[in-house]
């Protein structure tokens, strides 16, 4: 399932939320089919913390995947991630 919404780094909370309200899965955190909405907040919280990290890492990560991230009406939490450096950090990080 092809559902991305892109933006730069660093992301302010208000910037968050607009990105996951342009996605199908974010139409569908507010509840759907007799279901409860997800916990939005988590999810702001993440992608703030997330480009956060980006922003100050002064292009040194290529790039960050999250998956899974979980999420229910009460709380979201990220159960495993990967950072990738890119070659230059990498290289750095290794003592070359």
């Amino acid at each position: 399932m092809k559902d991305v919404a892109l933006a730069g780094a660093p992301l302010d909370a208000m910037e968050a939320r607009q990105l996951i309200h342009k996605t199908k899965a974010g139409v569908k955190m507010k509840g759907y089919r007799g279901k409860p909405a997800l916990h939005e907040a988590s999810a702001v919280k993440a992608l703030v913390g997330l480009s956060n990290l980006m922003a100050d890492a002064g292009g040194r990560i290529a790039s960050i995947d999250v998956n899974p991230f979980l999420i229910n009406s009460k709380i979201g939490v990220a159960v495993d991630g990967l950072v990738v450096l890119n070659n230059e950090a990498a290289k750095s990080a290794a003592g070359h």
